[in-house]
């Protein structure tokens, strides 16, 4: 038999395995850890709660950061450049178009640079729809008029 602190081990005849128990110094001392742990971790996740972050409310000052031009290509086709100056604050930037009430997803913007999307030629002022869709927001609308000039190609 072990005689120990932490515990006694008494070997059963039976069975090779021994059975720890317990002594009253170890269960008082496991009880106190037991009970401030009961205690320290509601505060604990009170206060993460109570110190979380606010998301901003507005993404940032988005009004030099995109430049967009619309350009007919052909009788059919208009194509939308959209240019992205400064980098995006958003993790997820879609891209609506909205011609009269229909809303087209063009694609996603996820770098600085030029991005361009070809439309069916629109018969009235396009609206450019940036959307956030993890912070469920719209970043920011660009209006886009009706160009009657067509493209010289060479």
């Amino acid at each position: 038999m072990c005689h120990t602190l932490a515990c006694t081990a008494s070997k059963i005849p039976e069975s090779p395995k021994y059975i720890f128990e317990m002594i009253r110094p170890l269960r008082k001392y496991h009880f106190v850890i037991w009970c401030f742990w009961a205690v320290c971790l509601p505060i604990a996740l009170g206060l993460a709660i109570i110190v979380q972050p606010q998301l901003p409310t507005n993404l940032r000052n988005v009004k030099n950061t995109f430049q967009a031009e619309l350009k007919s290509m052909t009788d059919s086709t208009s194509l939308i450049r959209i240019n992205v100056l400064k980098p995006i604050s958003s993790p997820s930037c879609l891209v609506f178009s909205t011609v009269g009430n229909r809303d087209i997803l063009l694609g996603k913007l996820d770098h600085q640079g030029p991005y361009t999307f070809i439309i069916s030629n629109p018969k009235q002022d396009v609206i450019l729809k940036l959307y956030d869709g993890i912070h469920k927001k719209t970043i920011t609308s660009i209006t886009l008029p009706l160009m009657d000039t067509q493209e010289t190609r060479p």
